[in-house]
């Protein structure tokens, strides 16, 4: 897949997360932005699971830049929109 795999991990957070947000509306949350920031990183956690499935590259290099860059760009744009986007 060779740099495929960070475009697959953020279209399946981009994809589930706001389904997320809305069920943590549902719940009131305290922090909005810490629930945005957990939904995101709980989506594309399970994109990178489901992608390892398919990318045998065992690279470190590969790893941090195609794996956990962009979870941790999800996470942090999840912490930023789900401020505005969750309000009481």
């Amino acid at each position: 897949w060779r740099g495929r795999c960070g475009i697959i991990i953020s279209l399946f957070a981009i994809l589930e997360t706001p389904f997320l947000v809305m069920w943590a509306k549902r719940g009131a949350p305290k922090s909005a932005g810490m629930t945005g920031a957990y939904a995101a990183m709980t989506s594309a956690s399970l994109g990178c699971l489901l992608m390892q499935f398919i990318c045998f590259h065992l690279n470190s290099l590969h790893l941090i830049l195609w794996h956990f860059l962009p979870l941790a760009l999800m996470s942090f744009a999840g912490f930023l929109v789900a401020k505005k986007v969750l309000r009481w």
